[in-house]
């Protein structure tokens, strides 16, 4: 009997547990999912083109960086930007980061005097997350791949733009079309600030991908062509 009573007290215990723990919300991953095949063309990838964006545009000191995290949202990160609840996970439609990005009121953000994310960054967004908000990565990298409208455009809006355009850019330097780059191309700053050689290293967030950095310097290195 005494027996019987002890199994009855676990098969309690153990089911009170289980029914517990089903009520909690699914644990979001940190460590990214990791793709070591070249990145597929069809799939948004957070570290690759999502958290670079938020680090240049949205992760600003005063703003949402680790310091500010104004109105308690820090961007700085898959984790914090996750536990912020801006994102819900294949719902872009109900989520608040693409509300205040697509807005064209006083209440957008990036806020003015920044500039807007552009179409084109606002669409990568939202299919991260219509893809199921995934903190995934792709290790693909090809930098003999260096023309100006297909790569180093893109690299430069996605981790240098948000800084530098709009009304009052940083350092007075303006990042927004061929001619701007193209002028810290020729007089040296654009090496030295992704190489921090000479200058402050930049993007603030920490060095560009080698990836990256090659592509630039292979740009450069061959005219920086406006090709």
């Amino acid at each position: 009997m005494r027996n019987q009573v002890l199994l009855l007290i676990t098969f309690i215990l153990a089911f009170a547990l289980f029914t517990n723990s089903c009520q909690h919300e699914p644990v979001v991953p940190v460590n990214p999912i990791t793709d070591t095949v070249k990145c597929d063309s069809n799939t948004v990838y957070f570290e690759n083109q999502v958290l670079p964006i938020l680090l240049s545009s949205c992760a600003m000191s005063k703003c949402h960086d680790n310091v500010s995290h104004k109105e308690g949202v820090q961007l700085t990160s898959y984790s914090s930007l996750m536990s912020s609840d801006i994102v819900k996970a294949g719902k872009s439609y109900d989520s608040k980061i693409m509300e205040v990005i697509t807005k064209t009121d006083k209440e957008r953000m990036p806020p003015s005097p920044y500039s807007a994310l552009d179409p084109s960054q606002i669409e990568l967004i939202r299919k991260w997350i219509d893809q199921g908000a995934k903190n995934n990565k792709c290790n693909a990298c090809d930098s003999s791949d260096f023309k100006f409208s297909t790569r180093i455009s893109v690299i430069i809006s996605t981790n240098c733009k948000g800084c530098h355009s709009g009304t009052n850019p940083s350092k007075g330097v303006r990042l927004e079309n061929y001619n701007n780059v193209k002028a810290i191309a020729d007089d040296g700053r654009l090496l030295g600030v992704i190489k921090g050689k000479g200058y402050t290293l930049m993007p603030p967030s920490g060095k560009m991908d080698d990836c990256k950095v090659n592509a630039i310097t292979n740009w450069v290195n061959a005219g920086a062509p406006n090709n």
